[in-house]
């Protein structure tokens, strides 16, 4: 029987920043839906203390037929924020997300950076005592992201929030993390100091690529190549 995740087991400390890393496959997505309760474990529990919100697939995050605005409302209403409240931050989410001009818009017609943003912004807008994040920061412009990281930072050091993501950029990892852990084919390989774990993980990728291509030979036509030639 194949397990996507196998006895793994820690804990995360408020205001603690952890970063989950492993290359594809490794068990991190389905990581954070366990621990969301999106995907109910078949063994073990999962205990969290403390509102959360989740930052998954943009596609995931927001429905794609409602307006900007509406999904803002809709997501408030999924996680039980009054509508008094969400009426009180909904200036700040927009002009945080920078779509003042497209809110009432179907984000069908977004681009996936426009989505991203307005994403993130709906979400953390909430300030929820744990962050799960799950590549969705990948869409969007570098100055963006900038602005996202920052927000990050001020949650974990202003609100004691507690943040765990996964990111496949080693240096937003290194940037916003405290902890690392590497997860590799549904086992916790290594957990401990981003550094540490990071020079592990990176050694580890970069024979892997060599190793593949011994055992398993490109196949192909060379179609492609003799044009070429």
């Amino acid at each position: 029987m194949f397990k996507a995740l196998d006895n793994v087991s820690f804990e995360v400390f408020r205001s603690e920043a952890v970063g989950i890393i492993g290359s594809n496959g490794a068990g991190k997505s389905t990581l954070l839906r366990v621990l969301t309760g999106i995907t109910q474990p078949t063994s073990g529990t999962v205990i969290i203390d403390g509102s959360h919100g989740e930052l998954f697939s943009l596609n995931a995050t927001l429905n794609k037929d409602l307006t900007g605005r509406r999904n803002i409302y809709l997501y408030a209403a999924f996680k039980g924020i009054p509508k008094d409240v969400i009426e009180e931050k909904i200036d700040d989410i927009i002009k945080f997300s920078e779509l003042k001009r497209f809110i009432d818009e179907p984000v069908k017609t977004y681009s996936s950076g426009m989505r991203g943003r307005l994403g993130f912004s709906m979400v953390t807008a909430g300030l929820p005592e744990i962050m799960f994040i799950d590549e969705a920061l990948g869409a969007g412009d570098a100055r963006f992201k900038n602005k996202c990281n920052i927000r990050l930072k001020e949650m974990l050091s202003t609100d004691n929030r507690t943040i765990v993501i996964v990111n496949h950029s080693m240096g937003a990892i290194r940037r916003l993390c405290s902890r690392l852990i590497w997860l590799e084919k549904g086992v916790i390989r290594m957990d401990g100091q981003v550094e540490e774990v990071a020079k592990a993980y990176e050694e580890y990728m970069a024979e892997k690529p060599e190793t593949e291509r011994s055992k398993k030979p490109r196949a192909g036509s060379k179609r492609v190549k003799e044009k070429l030639d």
